[in-house]
């Protein structure tokens, strides 16, 4: 027992004991010390025997320290994921073939309970939760996953003696050559409404978002690249292992240089949480290496990484917008 770690002694003990009592015990996992002080993760699988006329165990004992791991940094890369889908300021949902609602952002929820909606609508149809949908929402859910393509849709509705105005993006799920589901984006723009501009301007960003797919996400930290999506290196016309191993001044050389005292104050408040002076939307340019400039419209705010503030930027390209 003396190399077993702390936290798994009472389980090795009581499942020892089980066995001594004459009890099978499934396979079960457990850390151990190294005489070199390196921690093993190990799953034992034991059986009941003889052993010289005597009740004995047998025991085969395997390394999973390496499964482990990798089963750490999957777990790491989709707590980034969730990090990144909670940070977006869009009301998100995930709806199966049957549209049954798997999954929604912390957006979504507040946005619910904005309209007065009650329950957790996970695990609901989606005509459940909103049962003012008219059955044409339906048929645009089936056009989606028959066509595989995403779909942009504005909607005016009447919940609860208020009239709501959506921008949404019903975008197919495809696994394995077949659509699973379909991720719904809803943006509320009662408000922009006000404004036709405003909305024109949105829906033009949404069209771009959509239907070219050049969204990038990055996660700025201690003035290093802590992540950068495929979309990036797309813009930046860089490979990803090159990017992710930048330091922000070696970013902030390709920002123009009337533009890049304002990048480098905004990304300095933000990897330091400070709240004053902050700006969550605004465009740079930028030359790439080949010469050539691109106009970039960025996103970003302030959010906890690893436990400390880091600047988490979302960028759309927008050149031949501009």
């Amino acid at each position: 027992m003396d190399i077993v770690t702390d936290e798994d002694k009472e389980v090795v003990w009581e499942n020892f004991t089980k066995q001594k009592d004459g009890k099978e015990i499934p396979p079960f996992e457990y850390g151990i010390i190294t005489r070199d002080g390196r921690r093993i993760e190990t799953i034992i699988t034991t059986k009941l025997i003889k052993y010289e006329g005597e009740p004995a165990i047998l025991g085969i004992v395997t390394d999973i320290t390496e499964r482990k791991l990798e089963e750490e940094l999957i777990k790491e890369k989709e707590e980034q994921l969730w990090l990144t889908i909670n940070s977006l300021p869009d009301a998100i949902h995930v709806v199966d073939k049957n549209l049954n609602i798997t999954m929604v952002n912390d957006r979504f929820k507040r946005w619910n309970r904005e309209l007065g909606l009650n329950g957790e609508p996970e695990g609901k149809s989606i005509f459940d939760t909103f049962s003012f949908l008219e059955s044409k929402v339906r048929e645009e859910y089936e056009e989606v996953m028959k066509r595989r393509e995403s779909l942009e849709t504005f909607e005016k509705t009447k919940v609860q003696y208020r009239t709501i105005y959506t921008q949404t993006i019903k975008i197919p799920i495809i696994e394995k050559d077949d659509v699973s589901g379909v991720i719904t984006v809803i943006r509320d723009i009662t408000k922009l409404k006000k404004d036709e501009m405003e909305i024109r301007e949105s829906a033009e960003r949404f069209r771009v978002l959509t239907e070219q797919n050049i969204m990038g996400m990055m996660i700025l930290q201690d003035g290093r690249v802590k992540y950068a999506s495929s979309a990036v290196a797309e813009m930046s016309e860089l490979p990803i292992d090159e990017i992710v191993n930048l330091t922000q001044e070696e970013i902030f050389n390709f920002i123009r240089p009337d533009d890049v005292d304002f990048v480098k104050d905004q990304a300095h408040k933000k990897q330091s949480g400070i709240v004053d002076g902050i700006v969550t939307d605004y465009k740079c340019h930028i030359t790439l290496r080949s010469g050539k400039e691109k106009v970039l419209r960025l996103y970003s705010k302030t959010i906890q990484y690893e436990g400390r503030p880091a600047d988490f930027i979302l960028l759309n390209d927008i050149t031949k917008y501009d």
